[in-house]
């Protein structure tokens, strides 16, 4: 009886989590869709050249928004559950108020740095003097990104979905209509930058006043003074793994474009930016993990099962991001050119690594939510550093001789790899959690779809037919795959069939596919 008290609470907190997550999905979804299409229009309006100049006006944003990254919506992300559960409400409050004057103070002093030190980046790094007004009007992105996403986090801690999807619906649509709109009326790259700000900032708007109707923000000067160190005693670590990843990642874009020719930049930035939209799916996941794995291991009955939870998230999200992965890698070559013509022809290559590296990526993504939420930020942020020191070498060796591909090669693949292992190996020795749930037979189920979407690309059919031959292969092959080469169960459908009564409108869909699999299904 105590088993299936454990089950059940473990399904509860599933679906709880599954449904905040649809929300959140939906929401990037709209995002994925939206950008995308903002992202094509302005790609071939601004061409490779003046593509190239945005994304490194936007890494050299990056790079200093980086020292103001205070990971304060993770403290949020894990402490708010549970002063929810115990009615708190005050010091909820207080937390919010002392963590978001935090964030001003650095993010503000970080723009002004920024903003002074624009010409000689323009100028001594990037070799174009005429890209000094979009350096610094780029800087400005780091107070209203850093604002919103905060903000955002804490609206997931409130398990509030439909106004987190609202958010990302406000937050594209604004971008979109003003970038486009920017862009045609002919102020070009900065055009470009004054849409992102703009949508930015109506977000960030949008998510203060939507946190005031979940729980009011205080602020005093006396409970600051003596709050801000508990929000720094558990932020620093993660801070410090923030700061060292987004530097690293910035500084390999900002390297390149001091070596490379803006063309090539264009070309990549188009191709990290599909990659990103991959990552919105599975970085939503990631950050909904962890209050899902903090409310576990508050229920002290169920925390034995933490490994099971864990477990579970990453073969669902395997599951579902694999064959979209495997999708993007094999039909590349078909969908660069006619989405974005052949002048970004490179970026075929550069998709197709990236989005491997995305999925190498997810366990180590996943075992981070997991190490926050156990409050395991010191040894996290010692493997980001070794990671990412490792990653700097290989970025100083390949960069200079492979230009793009260099960069992927050291970041997105070999990155990955070396952050899964440093993880994964700590999960096992000090946390007993060890990887299960047929992710083998999984992989070798995505390896033989893989194989098919090949035989569709070499075949003498069309491009665009291919394109659609492909997602019908997705939606009926591979459940088809999963069944009949045992990658999913009888008992896993029933699983996802419990969880997607979370997920509104989808989830009937999704009842539908898993009933067609588990005809496989042995």
């Amino acid at each position: 009886m105590e088993a299936g008290y454990e089950e059940s609470n473990i399904t509860n907190i599933g679906i709880k989590s599954v449904n905040v997550t649809s929300f959140v999905i939906f929401g990037k979804i709209f995002a994925i869709i939206v950008s995308g299409i903002t992202f094509l229009i302005v790609a071939r309006l601004l061409g490779p050249s003046n593509y190239g100049i945005y994304i490194l006006a936007l890494a050299a944003a990056g790079l200093f928004g980086s020292f103001s990254q205070l990971n304060i919506g993770a403290y949020f992300n894990k402490n708010i559950p549970h002063l929810l559960l115990t009615g708190k409400r005050d010091e909820i409050a207080l937390s919010l108020g002392n963590g978001f004057v935090l964030l001003g103070i650095f993010s503000i002093a970080v723009v002004i740095i920024g903003v002074a030190l624009s010409s000689p980046i323009a100028t001594y790094i990037f070799h174009n003097s005429s890209a000094t007004d979009s350096v610094a009007l780029a800087m400005f992105t780091i107070i209203f990104s850093l604002v919103y996403t905060t903000a955002y986090s804490i609206l997931i801690s409130f398990n509030d979905g439909k106004r987190l999807m609202f958010l990302s619906v406000t937050n594209n649509s604004m971008q979109s209509a003003f970038t486009i709109s920017l862009v045609l009326l002919g102020f070009g790259v900065f055009g470009a930058i004054s849409g992102l700000i703009i949508g930015l900032f109506a977000a960030m708007l949008l998510s203060l006043f939507y946190i005031e109707k979940r729980s009011k923000i205080a602020f005093s000067l006396d409970e600051f003074r003596r709050g801000y160190r508990k929000l720094l005693s558990f932020s620093v670590p993660l801070t410090g793994a923030g700061i060292i990843g987004s530097l690293l990642g910035n500084f390999a874009v900002v390297f390149l474009g001091a070596v490379a020719t803006p063309v090539i930049i264009g070309s990549y930035g188009v191709a990290s930016k599909i990659g990103a939209l991959i990552d919105i799916l599975t970085g939503s996941i990631g950050v909904v993990l962890v209050p899902t794995f903090s409310t576990t291991l508050a229920h002290i009955n169920i925390k034995n099962k933490i490994g099971k939870v864990f477990n579970y998230s990453v073969y669902f999200g395997l599951l579902f991001a694999m064959p979209i992965i495997m999708y993007l890698v094999a039909f590349s070559n078909i969908l660069i050119p006619i989405l974005f013509t052949s002048s970004y022809s490179d970026a075929s290559l550069y998709m197709a690594l990236i989005s491997i590296g995305i999925l190498i990526g997810i366990v180590g993504a996943y075992s981070s939510s997991l190490m926050v939420s156990y409050g395991k930020l010191k040894e996290l942020f010692k493997y980001t550093a070794i990671s990412c020191a490792i990653q700097l070498v290989f970025i100083l060796l390949l960069v200079p001789k492979f230009y793009a591909v260099g960069l992927i090669l050291a970041t997105f693949i070999l990155g990955s790899i070396v952050s899964d292992y440093l993880l994964i190996s700590y999960m096992r020795k000090s946390l007993g959690i060890r990887l299960g749930y047929n992710i083998a037979r999984l992989i070798a189920v995505n390896f033989v779809l893989f194989a098919i979407f090949v035989l569709v690309v070499i075949s003498g059919i069309g491009g665009i037919p291919k394109l659609a031959i492909g997602i019908v292969l997705l939606l009926f092959v591979y459940p088809a795959l999963l069944g009949s080469m045992r990658a999913i169960s009888h008992y896993e459908i029933s699983v996802l069939n419990n969880l997607s009564s979370g997920i509104p409108v989808f989830g009937t869909w999704l009842k539908a596919i898993l009933a067609y699999a588990s005809m496989f299904a042995k």
